[in-house]
């Protein structure tokens, strides 16, 4: 056993692992991974979280392996300590690179280690020991507050790409710090994107696959990453943002949680969930449901609540509307002895019920472009109101607004250094100015900051 496998013990939950924080630096530093050796040491970084108020020096880490496992979900067939022992051990011959921003010269601070300085990995009992390089511990625990981001964790290890993971991670990092756009070539420098790539094909080949893939395994269902690129004119700036789902996509917001998990563990098609939000709104008990899992399939449901749904619609359209118990006994009584079906029209209303949902989705992209365009249209005057607001703050304002964001604009100005007296004159040609006028933007758009009334708006 080595000097350091002989030190304190902590032992880590990575079962329970949930949100942790993470430095900035690591977003845009440089190295290559796998996977899941990117995914294994995000997990141990998260797992550790709750020990960030102690003294990391001489740690040694040890958790069970077969929790790791179950976290990145490999197969119980196999012999999962080993293959997260693997996985360390993997991390053990990677190399991280960070540096800090160039001074006047072009120098730079730089640090260069493995991941993981040593493994040990005991099958009986399947307790997996890790310790981490001594200056690593002092990126992880030890830089100012305010230079670490937090983030979830379940979101990371859903998705199934490096390239996901990582400008999942730097983007995310930014918004959290209220900035929304970020210049292409900031965005290169920063994701170490090669001089020599295309910025169109590395947004169709790369861009492009991480919105798709974001959205299909987070809750960020409405992310997006765009640019400004227009016919004739390259692209300079990166538009993005995080939107969770809403309840407008969210079929059965009213029904109890537990008899709604229950319906949609036995139905997902979106059909099925559209034509039972509006039964269950007019008066549908979705109790009854229950009775008919195992007897009535999902194309004879969909018919039949439906065809319903279209009575009620046509009754209502000629004045006719009734009590919600009566309603409700329409529907039953349509699955019961299959209205749909022998009225002849079952694949009709199954077609129609369809036609509905890729009609509402349809809508909500419209929608959701709309927004997006207001938003680009929209920028250059929330741009011209974060400069104004910029010019109009006194010099012990404007000293107080750098004091506060000093992480934040720091990090803006990567390896060149922030230089406050610059940003003091306010001249638009200092790169400083720019800088604070980013921050100000990000803060009147997310409300922090009181914006003039105009008549403007983002969302409407």
């Amino acid at each position: 056993m080595s000097e350091n496998m002989s030190n304190e013990l902590v032992y880590l939950d990575s079962g329970n692992a949930n949100e942790f924080s993470l430095a900035t630096e690591f977003t845009v530093a440089q190295y290559s991974l796998t996977k899941n050796e990117l995914k294994t040491w995000l997990l141990l970084i998260a797992s550790l979280d709750e020990f960030r108020d102690n003294d990391p020096s001489g740690t040694v880490y040890c958790l069970n392996a077969n929790t790791f496992a179950d976290r990145l979900k490999i197969d119980v067939r196999k012999a999962r300590g080993k293959i997260v022992a693997g996985y360390f051990i993997q991390l053990s011959h990677k190399y991280i690179d960070i540096r800090s921003r160039e001074d006047q010269n072009g120098d730079q601070d730089i640090y260069h280690a493995p991941f993981i300085a040593e493994t040990k990995y005991n099958k009986q009992t399947h307790m997996l020991h890790v310790a981490l390089p001594p200056t690593l511990n002092n990126y992880l625990f030890k830089l100012p507050t305010g230079t670490y981001i937090r983030y979830d964790i379940d979101t990371i290890l859903q998705l199934d790409s490096v390239n996901a993971m990582r400008i999942f991670l730097y983007l995310r990092g930014l918004e959290l710090n209220h900035v929304h756009q970020v210049s292409i070539e900031e965005y290169r420098k920063e994701m170490h994107v090669s001089p020599d790539t295309q910025w169109r094909y590395y947004r169709y080949k790369t861009l492009a696959k991480v919105v798709e893939e974001i959205r299909r395994h987070t809750e960020y269902k409405d992310f997006y990453i765009e640019d400004n690129a227009k016919r004739g004119q390259s692209a300079t700036i990166l538009y993005f943002g995080f939107h969770k789902k809403g309840h407008e996509d969210d079929y059965l917001v009213g029904v109890a949680p537990a008899i709604a998990k229950d319906i949609k563990e036995h139905y997902t098609a979106p059909e099925v969930l559209l034509c039972l939000n509006f039964a269950i709104e007019k008066g549908f008990d979705p109790r009854y449901l229950s009775k008919i899992y195992d007897t009535v399939d999902e194309q004879s449901l969909v018919a039949n609540l439906n065809y319903v749904r279209r009575l009620i619609l046509k009754e209502q359209m000629e004045g006719q509307y009734k009590a919600p118990e009566v309603y409700g006994k329409y529907f039953y009584k349509a699955i019961m002895e299959d209205w749909a079906g022998k009225a002849g029209q079952k694949q009709e209303q199954v077609s129609r019920a369809k036609n509905a949902v890729l009609s509402r989705q349809q809508e909500k992209l419209q929608t959701i472009q709309q927004e997006r365009e207001e938003l680009q249209n929209n920028m250059l005057e929330w741009q011209k109101m974060a400069e104004d607001y910029v010019k109009e703050m006194s010099l012990k304002e404007l000293a107080d607004f750098i004091s506060s964001h000093q992480v934040q604009l720091d990090n803006l100005a990567g390896k060149r250094p922030f230089n406050t007296d610059h940003a003091m004159t306010r001249k638009r040609n200092y790169r400083e100015f720019r800088f604070i006028k980013q921050i100000v933007l990000g803060k009147m758009m997310s409300g922090e900051i009181p914006i003039p009334q105009r008549n403007i708006s983002l969302f409407s």
